[in-house]
């Protein structure tokens, strides 16, 4: 357990620290910038991402006490308890991931009342942009799209717009809601969807999307770029 929490600290640190790095590249001949000494900043960095649990000013004392104390060898790792820490840690992303929830219900209350927009059981509320001609594919059809993923405070996580280039996929092998949504989708149509975390990516952290998030996708269905097949079972007289 503790192999585990050591190595994925140190691999929270260096992602973190290329992560700045590369986004910092372009501020190198920025003169106004303020300049810190490199050790307050590494301080900083390692905090990016733990800021948004939103610790006490109580819960902040005791981790710049912890941190203080293990760099001076006041205490060693045989103090620790491991299971403490994971409970602490899984509590705060339940309350951020509940929080995350409660906003996004929000957000999806008013995104309902815009014209044509249509909320289902699941929780699906989708909106059709453009009304296309084509087919309606079947949730095991292969499907190409182009679309935009974005969080409710507008901030995109990805597109395959930007990437220049549409995907491809299974339409049952992808997150719920894209799959009932594009079930219910004609070729050439574009969409905007919200998806409830629930039928999203749930409630734990996945890469850039943050546990209980509600997202939100333009997406415009292309094609439908292979059908599935499937077996036709005629009814006869030795089978009624």
């Amino acid at each position: 357990m503790k192999k585990i929490i050591i190595v994925g600290l140190f691999c929270f640190l260096s992602g973190v620290l290329f992560t700045q790095t590369t986004q910092n590249k372009d501020d190198k001949n920025n003169s106004s910038k303020k300049v810190y000494p490199a050790s307050y900043m590494l301080g900083v960095v390692i905090t990016k991402n733990l800021s948004q649990y939103q610790f006490t000013k109580s819960e902040i004392d005791d981790i710049v006490k912890g941190f203080s104390d293990a760099m001076n060898k006041k205490i060693t790792t045989k103090d620790i308890d491991y299971q403490s820490i994971n409970t602490y840690v899984e509590e705060k992303k339940r309350m951020l991931a509940e929080k995350h929830k409660k906003e996004g219900n929000e957000y999806l209350t008013k995104f309902i009342k815009e014209e044509g927009a249509v909320k289902y059981d699941s929780g699906l509320v989708m909106k059709v942009i453009t009304e296309g001609k084509g087919d309606i594919p079947s949730s095991s059809d292969t499907v190409k799209v182009h679309y935009r993923g974005y969080f409710i405070d507008g901030k995109e996580f990805d597109s395959s717009y930007k990437r220049g280039q549409p995907v491809e996929f299974v339409l049952n092998q992808i997150i719920p809601c894209w799959t009932e949504a594009l079930s219910k989708t004609k070729v050439g149509s574009k969409i905007k969807i919200g998806c409830p975390s629930n039928i999203a990516y749930g409630d734990n952290d996945m890469g850039p999307i943050p546990g209980g998030s509600t997202l939100l996708f333009d997406i415009e269905l292309l094609d439908i770029s292979k059908k599935s097949t499937s077996i036709e079972v005629k009814e006869t007289k030795e089978n009624k």
